[in-house]
């Protein structure tokens, strides 16, 4: 049995973006309410095992889907329609509709790479997803799986927020185990016919990531970033998890300036990425 202090120093390194790039290391320090746990001498039965075990001596902790709920006020998110899917043989393309609007989904094969890239039809507005990046607050280190290959939509629904509609819907991708956990979702301004891309990984969240976070009438848009590593001195697998808000403004969501609002630490082990988190200092 060893002890561990009160405060300990992790070295994490980001992996992918809005999992960033492997070429940093940020040292964060992390408090554990605890000050023994066992480790090398008597080692955990697992990773899950340890991870969970660890999760448990967090200070600070705080549950990523009630934080979310309180962050993003699902209450000023209002929901019109949930619009209906079906296939058109014909065109080859999924429809997606209600009684007021239509959206259509289809692919242009690529003839350099094979890919059936993805193209979203708004009556004569042609939305290629190859045009757009997902939104990311260190796009210099973005990567995302599955975007723009053979996509469809699930779940798509017409939310308002602060007046303003939009086509909010799942982007459902293929996966042959990597990439599984890459949820993205996009929010199209219908107005300005405009497309918006977000990427969560492995987040346990069903509620909107527009809506109006600060009460100020103009919507806004939580986004995500990730950074994974492996700490040496437990052997276990740990995340980063920082929340940003992009404020709507010339028909485009835009990073506040400053920090995140929150930033967030917790233990993984493979495909479990936890609920519970450590609050660390945005500064």
């Amino acid at each position: 049995m060893k002890a561990i202090c009160l405060f300990c120093i992790f070295s994490v390194v980001a992996v992918t973006g809005c999992h960033r790039a492997k070429d940093r290391a940020e040292p964060v320090t992390v408090t554990i309410s605890a000050d023994t746990i066992t480790h090398d001498e008597e080692p955990l039965m697992d990773q899950l095992s340890k991870a969970e075990a660890l999760t448990k001596l967090l200070d600070h902790k705080v549950l990523v889907d009630t934080l979310l709920g309180a962050i993003t006020h699902q209450d000023r998110v209002k929901l019109i329609s949930r619009l209906a899917d079906g296939w058109d043989e014909k065109e080859q393309k999924y429809i997606y509709r209600d009684s007021t609007y239509l959206f259509k989904l289809g692919w242009y094969r690529d003839p350099m790479s094979g890919d059936n890239q993805s193209i979203l039809y708004d009556g004569g507005k042609t939305i290629r997803f190859k045009d757009y990046q997902v939104l990311c607050p260190d796009p210099a280190h973005l990567e995302v799986y599955g975007y723009n290959l053979d996509n469809t939509l699930d779940s798509p629904v017409i939310i308002e927020v602060c007046g303003r509609r939009f086509l909010y819907a799942s982007v459902m991708h293929f996966c042959m185990g990597i990439g599984c956990g890459t949820n993205l979702t996009l929010i199209y301004d219908i107005a300005n016919k405009h497309p918006t891309f977000i990427e969560n990984y492995r987040i346990d969240y069903s509620g909107y990531y527009v809506s109006d976070l600060d009460g100020d009438s103009i919507p806004d848009l939580l986004v995500t970033s990730q950074a994974d590593s492996t700490d040496e001195k437990f052997a276990a697998e740990t995340t980063i998890l920082s929340l940003y808000q992009y404020k709507y403004k010339l028909g485009r969501f835009t990073r506040q300036p400053g920090p995140p609002l929150y930033r967030l630490f917790g233990f993984t082990a493979h495909t479990f990425y936890p609920n519970v988190y450590s609050q660390l200092s945005t500064q």
